[in-house]
């Protein structure tokens, strides 16, 4: 096909903001983890499909298929919805409040506006 351009599971697109590689980051209706290091302004790559070791609010344990939200100002993720953060997935492991991390398959549908 002429029109392929890439599989679709890393994109390249500018950071919206500094942030270590690891971290989610929300680029327009775009969102995915950091595969290095970004710059804010700067060119930079986002895992938006798959599943991924998130790093999580401190604090806050999880159950298997449990929504998972991403918090944009922090690229932390939560079990809690609200305050601009945005529905990405759902856990696919638990953990507890004492987890830095957990298991997230990230859907593969934009966040409403």
């Amino acid at each position: 096909m002429q029109n392929y351009v890439q599989p679709g599971e890393v994109v390249r697109v500018t950071a919206s903001a500094t942030r270590a590689a690891g971290l989610g980051m929300v680029v327009g209706r775009l969102y995915g983890f950091l595969v290095d290091d970004a710059v804010s302004g700067e060119p930079c790559e986002l895992l938006v499909e798959g599943v991924v070791d998130a790093q999580m609010v401190a604090g806050v344990g999880n159950t298997v298929g449990q929504l998972a939200y991403l918090d944009p100002a922090t690229g932390l993720v939560t079990k809690f919805s609200g305050g601009g953060r945005l529905l990405i997935g759902a856990f696919t492991e638990g953990s507890d409040a004492s987890d830095p991390s957990a298991r997230v398959r990230l859907n593969t549908f934009f966040s409403p506006a």
